[in-house]
């Protein structure tokens, strides 16, 4: 991932190939390089040009800079360096030529040890004065979906020797325009001036943007003597390549568009999307002295903090705080062409969006929440356009469910950095599942505005997903569970009870079904019946049209006994648990996966009573929600949501149970346990599980267990890889001495036997401490009591040089510290859950290779002195055959 013009060469074009290549879309490539070669070897020149896939480019010189509209046409071609460029301009300057050639190019009359004119790479070459600019433009064939990469570089670098002061590259722009005005629509500007002795390359991207047919995308370079201070143009060719990709129409989250149609409407916030995806323009507020330059923005509250108030500044049209049009704000141009900024040249686009912070009042923050469960890309353009020469810029954050993902500084004094692109690729997200755009403050904000561009994808892939099958289901006649998943084979739903998410908790299966009588909404209600207490407790309930009206905050709206609610998210379940102690007061989903494999499964789960909204206490504590997996394999970790309602926050969590063996016909549970006070439990659940490949790969379990008989341990806890019917863990008995070794292990069925072996040394020499003998995992270890108390754990017998993945459990005890695990130089602490995320009961993953012995070798100690525990590990990888222990191998 690059925030910045700083790919090395080729990379942002392998890229972009791959990507139109290898992608399940269907998407058009445009080249501008091979249309001007097809252009200049048909034989018959033409300016504008028609590629093979109905692109339109034209070829033009310009006296001034963006937006280009006194535009000269290329009247002339020619041929330069022995006929292998070949273009438009003649012989000298201004001229745009390709490498016509099958091979780079390794000489011309103007590059000087740089590297080669690649294949169908383009030249471009600005004039001294008169029409400086050389221009390429694209028109749009068709309305659609585009997006759009460049690449410039510098070509004609001169040695350190040879008066480096000359050395200083060219100036580029990149403009999108609207026809037939050709208005000044700025999607981003990079800049190869005063760059010296170098090869630098600087690369431009355009998010995927909604574009009407005949709008123009201009591609321009100028010699750095703009501003009266650059150095002579002889030294300004530049290489170009440029892609402008049309993607298929897919599902598509534009920012800029959604809160266009936003403001041109009613003016919600939330508000939505042409494809049901919710927006929120937020101000959460900073705590107190927080350092902005080292501060990540998590932990935010956000309900009180929306933009209440229209917002109408010269930039755009949208939220703000007070109606005062101060910062914080988010606000788009409404407009069919730019505007300039108060402080400076720099303009916002016609649908870009314009964000500015406050440090006391709040980071202004853009929220997307998908409607559906998916895979999920995105790419954000931030451009600082607000120059000051006395202001340090701004921070830029891309945050997923409240963790920062990607960050990026920007400054536009700085014109290798006044730009940043972050993108993600192939998330699982599920429905609701918040995505934040967070634009930071500095310590002088008067020139903190951020021009922001943001457009996040829905890609295809196959995701079990549990609300939308709910709808398919009703939309279909039926209201029946178990209900079958959309994908099919086997895979299916549930919906039901369980007295918590704790081992031995039996599902009950929820018998009846209805339409919740006078509701605002079309919502359908699984309900457990009147025998249990607390009338039709617990609920869970879909809006059958997976779509939530965005006009009322009620989910339940005119149904007595309901409390104020959020307002509800497409495709979000509405889910309340029952008091706490009865044997269903717990509602749950369950999957049922189709096939053996390795799963993962996706939720997200937040708290909808909105008395918060109100800013009133209501005493509510919020909920618990966890993923089980089957009926006997105990969850172990839960999600906790306690919250403090007065404080205004809305609790939400995103839960992850990465790596699941499951065999087929086995259960996942997604269990939403109730509050101390839980009148305001109504929470809103959304998930998903996807099948991330076959269980290949063979496991050893390792339990370290007090002295005792028998070879394995009675723990029924399962491994973080391996099947859940097997369930044997080979048992390290610790013993009386410093020294414990089990050899000769067995695999996770309890029958497939291993030469392998596992010991464990106490450092101090004295005997090793020990826990409970008590037969789950986390309830037996061997104990450190702090940073010097060590121990050496050796697994050998293994394949030399091979690939493990090694897991390594700690249960966390309410006055234990963090613990330590060091392997081959790598010092890990307790970092991942134990299935998905608790404090107490976690662990460290290791991907490591075994040494030329076949060892893997690590330490173990307390973090500080509060001590810490180790409970046992995981490898997983391919083992040596058995070989019985006295048995001779002979080789001939």
């Amino acid at each position: 991932m690059k925030t910045n013009g700083s790919f090395t060469k080729s990379t942002a074009f392998c890229l972009v190939v791959a990507l139109a290549a290898t992608s399940a879309f269907a998407r058009t490539v445009y080249d501008a390089g091979k249309a001007l070669k097809a252009n200049c070897t048909s034989g018959t020149y033409a300016n504008p040009y028609t590629d093979e896939n109905g692109g339109k480019w034209s070829y033009h010189t310009s006296s001034a800079i963006a937006p280009f509209t006194n535009l000269g046409n290329f009247s002339t071609h020619a041929k330069t360096d022995s006929n292998q460029l070949e273009g438009w301009g003649g012989t000298s300057s201004p001229h745009l030529k390709v490498n016509i050639t099958d091979h780079a190019l390794t000489s011309s009359s103007f590059l000087n040890e740089a590297d080669p004119i690649e294949v169908d790479e383009m030249v471009f070459h600005p004039a001294g004065s008169g029409n400086t600019y050389t221009v390429l433009r694209f028109i749009v064939p068709e309305d659609g979906w585009y997006s759009a990469f460049a690449s410039f570089r510098d070509t004609s670098l001169q040695p350190a020797s040879n008066n480096p002061d000359a050395n200083s590259g060219a100036d580029v722009y990149v403009t999108l325009g609207m026809a037939p005005q050709d208005t000044n629509q700025v999607s981003g500007v990079v800049s190869l001036e005063h760059v010296a002795n170098s090869t630098p390359r600087l690369d431009f991207q355009m998010p995927v943007r909604w574009l009407k047919k005949d709008m123009r995308l201009n591609f321009a370079v100028g010699n750095n003597k703009h501003d009266g201070t650059g150095t002579p143009h002889s030294n300004d060719a530049t290489g170009v390549k440029v892609l402008i990709v049309k993607e298929d129409e897919g599902a598509f989250y534009d920012a800029g568009l959604a809160l266009r149609n936003n403001v041109s409407g009613s003016y919600l916030n939330p508000g939505g999307n042409m494809q049901d995806g919710a927006w929120s323009y937020l101000r959460p507020t900073v705590p107190e002295g927080v350092d902005f330059s080292t501060w990540a923005p998590t932990g935010f509250t956000y309900v009180a903090s929306i933009f209440d108030a229209q917002c109408k500044r010269t930039e755009g049209v949208g939220f703000c705080n007070n109606m005062d049009n101060r910062s914080p704000f988010v606000v788009v141009n409404t407009n069919s062409t730019s505007v300039s900024m108060n402080n400076g040249t720099a303009q916002v686009a016609p649908q870009e969006l314009c964000a500015h912070p406050n440090p006391t009042t709040g980071w202004t923050t853009i929220r997307f929440r998908p409607p559906v469960s998916g895979w999920y890309s995105g790419s954000i353009v931030a451009r600082d356009v607000n120059r000051n020469l006395d202001r340090d810029g701004v921070r830029v954050f891309l945050n997923i469910a409240d963790h920062v993902v990607e960050s990026a500084y920007i400054d536009y004094n700085d014109k290798s950095n006044s730009t940043a692109h972050i993108t993600f690729d192939a998330r699982l997200l599920a429905a609701g599942e918040p995505v934040d755009i967070i634009v930071s403050p500095t310590d002088t904000i008067d020139s903190d505005a951020t021009a922001i561009s943001a457009i996040f994808r829905r890609e295809e892939g196959a995701v079990y997903d549990a609300s939308t099958s709910f709808a398919a289901q009703w939309a279909g006649g039926s209201s029946a569970h178990p209900f079958p998943d959309l994908l099919g084979g086997g895979a299916s739903w549930n919906v039901g009870a369980k007295t918590n998410a704790q081992s031995g908790s039996q599902f009950y299966s929820m018998p009846a079904s209805l339409s919740l009588a006078g509701s605002s909404l079309n919502w359908c209600v699984y309900a457990s019946g009147t025998s249990q207490a607390n009338g039709n407790l617990p609920r869970i309930a879909l809006a059958t049209n997976g779509v939530v009206s965005s006009d009322s905050y009620y989910l339940m709206g005119g149904t007595t006994g309901w409390a104020r609610l959020l307002r509800g998210i497409p495709n979000e379940m509405f889910v309340h648990p029952n008091t706490p102690g009865y044997q269903s007061s717990s509602p749950t989903v369950r999957a049922v996966v189709p096939s053996d494999g390795i799963y993962r499964m996706r939720g997200h789960v937040r708290d909808l009573n909105t008395d918060v909204v109100l800013e009133v206490p209501n005493n509510a504590d919020g909920v618990r929600c966890s993923f089980a997996v089957g009926d006997s394999i105990p969850a172990t970790v839960l999600v906790s949501l306690d919250t403090v309602r007065n404080e205004g926050s809305v609790a939400e969590a995103s839960l992850d149970g990465d790596r699941i063996w499951l065999k087929a016909g086995e259960k996942i549970d997604a269990v939403v346990d109730p509050g101390v006070n839980n009148s305001n439990d109504g929470t809103g659940l959304s998930v998903c599980y996807v099948k991330e490949g076959e269980a290949t790969a063979r496991v050893i379990n390792v339990h370290f267990t007090e002295r005792g008989t028998g070879k394995f341990s009675p723990t029924s806890q399962r491994p973080r890889e391996g099947w859940s019917d097997w369930n044997k863990w080979n048992a390290l008995r610790a013993g009386d001495g410093a020294n414990a070794e089990i050899k000769n292990c067995s695999e996770a069925d309890g029958e497939t036997r291993r030469n392998v072996s596992v010991a464990l040394t106490h450092d101090s020499g004295t005997a090793i401490a020990k826990g409970t003998s008590a037969g789950a995992l986390f309830f037996s270890y061997v104990s450190s009591s702090g940073a010097d108390d060590t121990y050496t754990f050796t697994i050998s017998n293994l394949k030399k040089n091979e690939p493990y993945t090694l897991y390594l459990y700690s249960a966390q005890g309410s006055a234990a510290g963090n613990v330590s695990f060091t392997i081959g130089g790598e010092t890990k602490g307790l970092e991942e859950p134990w299935i998905l995320g608790d404090g107490r009961k976690v662990l460290t993953r290791f991907e490591v290779t075994s040494d030329a012995n076949g060892e893997i070798t690590g330490t173990f100690a307390a973090a500080d002195a509060n001590g810490g525990v180790f409970n046992g590990l995981t490898i997983v990888g391919e083992f040596p055959e058995y070989v019985p222990t006295g048995a001779m191998v002979i080789i001939r």
